[in-house]
């Protein structure tokens, strides 16, 4: 790690190469040789940089262009720089616009952990639980790396405690209302609504926004009957889905005729970036979508939280459905999608189906399961009986089973 009153002179050709001395203030010397002169110019820049002091506006967007290099999502290295920026305050209005890294944020090595507290305390007063808590994971990956980068010695974040309890779930809809939802979809998407088939797709297959907007043409398989996610925001998110036979005829519709590297959901791009449908037009959709169906307006992850409620409800184990939605556990489905009331249910059907002792009382919140009669003897049952009877025993007969009442 460099020091104020460190001096860098050169470059000078030694033999080959191009050479910089480092002398330090205790007169101690540093020689640094790279092959060529013009890199040797740019060390030198750059150690005086380091000398004079770098800044945490620097070290921040040097952090962001290393997450960049290591081949992370641009959505994710975007969110981790807005966490950082917001919690560094880097950020300022000129002229009423927000204009990024308006403020360098002191230099890097004088921050420390208290001035690291105030800024999150500050943080916590102007938004929500899960926002302030998300900027502090970003700030404390971002310590962790400027001292693997021997800029500062120790972490001033590691020890600012998380304040606030995180959410867990989005608000659903119930099941009437998703009903009200799916046939606003169903119509809008027969009026040729790009954006309702996306809204299907990430109810009837619990995608993420994300998985909607970046599918493309190839990922639709087998004559529309598979759907397979390449990527996604887990090594789980790897999978292979089969299409609803109400979903398959709006997707190979906008399959039609297109290049394999297409955007599946959509066929125009975004008119004010030229790009492609992202996760905020899906969003918008969502949220235009309901208040035609008169339903609460809810996000993209509450139909992915919905999708995963009904499958519980219909049985699926808990394991079948973090499958589904790409989880890499089970708890993260159940702790953030599944509605608690429905993982009740679930479970109370499971525990009395296993140790009720007769069908006819495996009733379950005022709704009785339909008790099935005794299947009827067969011959070749009753022939059996007798060859099995004890010597001198008399044969069973074979009566016909009683009538069961359903109780509905």
């Amino acid at each position: 790690m460099r020091q104020s009153g460190q001096r860098v002179h050169g470059p000078y050709q030694h033999r080959n190469k191009w050479r910089l001395v480092v002398r330090g203030a205790d007169g101690s010397q540093e020689f640094i040789s790279l092959s060529t002169e013009a890199a040797a110019r740019a060390r030198k820049t750059a150690l005086l940089k380091e000398i004079a002091g770098r800044t945490v506006s620097d070290a921040v967007q040097a952090h962001v262009v290393s997450m960049r290099e290591r081949g992370l999502r641009s959505s994710t290295v975007s969110r981790a720089e807005d966490h950082l920026r917001a919690f560094f305050q880097l950020d300022s209005e000129v002229d009423g616009k927000n204009m990024p890294y308006a403020q360098t944020g002191g230099l890097l090595e004088d921050l420390g952990a208290r001035d690291c507290e105030q800024l999150y305390t500050a943080l916590t007063k102007t938004c929500a639980v899960d926002t302030h808590r998300n900027a502090l994971v970003a700030a404390k990956t971002f310590g962790v790396w400027c001292v693997k980068q021997d800029w500062i010695a120790a972490n001033p974040t590691a020890d600012v405690e998380p304040i606030g309890q995180r959410n867990r779930g989005k608000k659903q809809l119930r099941i009437d209302e998703a009903r009200k939802l799916v046939e606003v979809c169903i119509r809008r998407a027969n009026e040729g609504d790009e954006g309702a088939v996306g809204v299907l797709a990430s109810f009837l297959l619990g995608l993420r926004a994300s998985e909607v907007t970046d599918r493309v043409v190839r990922d639709l398989d087998d004559n529309g009957r598979l759907l397979w996610i390449e990527f996604g925001k887990t090594k789980r998110s790897r999978r292979t889905l089969e299409v609803p036979a109400l979903l398959r005829p709006y997707l190979l519709s906008l399959a039609k005729d297109r290049p394999a590297d297409a955007q599946l959901i959509s066929r125009t791009l975004s008119g004010r970036s030229g790009k492609k449908r992202d996760r905020h037009w899906l969003l918008r959709h969502v949220e235009w979508l309901c208040a035609e169906a008169e339903v609460p307006v809810v996000c993209t992850q509450s139909l992915r939280g919905l999708h995963a409620s009904v499958a519980t409800d219909a049985g699926a184990t808990s394991h079948v459905v973090a499958s589904a939605l790409g989880h890499s556990s089970p708890a993260v489905t159940h702790a953030h999608y599944i509605d608690s009331a429905t993982a009740r249910r679930a479970r109370t059907r499971r525990v009395v189906g296993t140790v009720a002792p007769q069908p006819a009382l495996r009733v379950v919140e005022g709704e009785p399961s339909i008790a099935k009669a005794p299947r009827k003897r067969t011959r070749k049952a009753a022939l059996h009986a007798v060859s099995d009877a004890p010597s001198g025993a008399e044969p069973a007969a074979v009566t016909q089973p009683a009538s069961v009442e359903s109780g509905r």
